[in-house]
């Protein structure tokens, strides 16, 4: 009996093994449409509330649409607007400035024999600066390329969005277990999005503020690298702190070590501080998942795939929790082991 089990079950883990692996396959050949689809996702999700927001004070459905994805537009337009010329300077002075940062790194460690040869560490430091420079410029391309088209979803996204928990009400049935369920995992991903925003948003205002008061030029570019990483908890915070490092350092020992201090303060206090006090640590990652799913969707969807890493992540975590079969993937997910809070009529069955 205990042979025919294990028999049996053996088909089912390969078939798993399989169905996982064409997923990702499809995730991976699938990139130029997905990507724009997960973008206007997301805008939908954060963007949402202030649909609710203009309905409640009189407009109707279609004009408060109107004013949410011309906001949009505005916001992700100007700003790649105000950032292509910085960006494409940025681009061709980031490498130059590296070279001579890590040609006078390279002779301190030669001369203290900590390193043989100066072209061990300047060599490797040059190519990821030229490469990080030319990802930005071809990112915000990428992004003015997809602007109109993640608009257009987003459109017809936050048409839907009103009249979806009917559908899945009448797909599913009226089973409260299934509506408290959504309803918890809409509020969860909402809030998880909102909270990461607004601290993204606030760790791009401190960076650029940081920079500005050095002397820095490209500030404004720093604050936006600075804002977008922060979706990345921890990895992106460092990656972010390096071209501002290499920048000073042209100014000084003494400010590339001021610059450097001021990144990890900033996101000493808002990442570890203040971010968990207002989201709380259910809705955290562990550091171990959040370093994977960096390389993963940066693997399948390059930068932008960065970006979205964590947002995916955190979109697949919050979906366990409201699941009961896969609520123990949820804990291994989490930053701390607390258990999922399920809707009362569910821990009730």
């Amino acid at each position: 009996m205990v042979e025919t089990d294990s028999g049996s079950q053996r088909p089912n883990v390969l078939l798993s093994i399989a169905c996982v692996l064409i997923i990702i396959g499809g995730l991976k050949l699938g990139r130029p449409v997905l990507v724009p689809i997960m973008v206007a996702t997301f805008l939908t999700v954060i963007t949402y509330p202030l649909l609710r927001f203009y309905k409640r004070v009189g407009f109707s459905k279609g004009m408060a649409i109107f004013f949410v994805v011309s906001m949009v537009l505005a916001f992700i337009g100007g700003l790649i607007w105000l950032l292509g010329d910085s960006a494409d300077a940025f681009a061709e002075d980031l490498p130059e400035r590296s070279k001579q940062a890590t040609e006078s790194l390279a002779a301190w460690l030669q001369n203290n024999n900590i390193i043989e040869e100066k072209s061990e560490l300047s060599d490797g430091m040059n190519t990821y600066m030229a490469a990080f420079a030319t990802s930005i410029a071809a990112s915000l391309a990428t992004a003015a390329t997809d602007l109109v088209l993640i608009c257009i979803l987003l459109c017809f996204m936050l048409l839907e969005a009103e009249s979806f928990p009917s559908k899945v009400e009448v797909a599913f049935g009226s089973e409260r277990s299934h509506m408290a369920r959504l309803k918890e995992y809409e509020l969860d991903l909402q809030r998880y999005l909102l909270v990461k925003t607004l601290t993204s948003a606030i760790t791009g205002i401190c960076v650029g503020l940081l920079c500005w008061a050095v002397g820095l030029e490209y500030a404004f570019l720093l604050a936006v690298i600075a804002f977008l990483l922060n979706f990345i908890p921890t990895v992106g915070s460092i990656i972010a702190s390096v071209p501002g490092i290499v920048l000073a350092s042209s100014l000084g020992l003494a400010h590339a070590a001021g610059i450097a201090v001021g990144y990890f303060a900033i996101n000493l206090v808002i990442g570890n501080l203040l971010e968990p006090q207002i989201m709380g640590r259910k809705l955290g990652l562990a550091p171990l998942i959040v370093f994977l799913s960096f390389f993963f969707w940066g693997w399948m969807w390059g930068p932008i795939g960065m970006l979205l890493s964590v947002p995916l992540t955190m979109a697949l975590k919050i979906y366990m929790e409201h699941t009961q079969d896969f609520q123990w993937a949820a804990i291994l997910l989490g930053r701390e082991p607390i258990a999922p809070k399920l809707p009362p009529n569910l821990e009730n069955q």
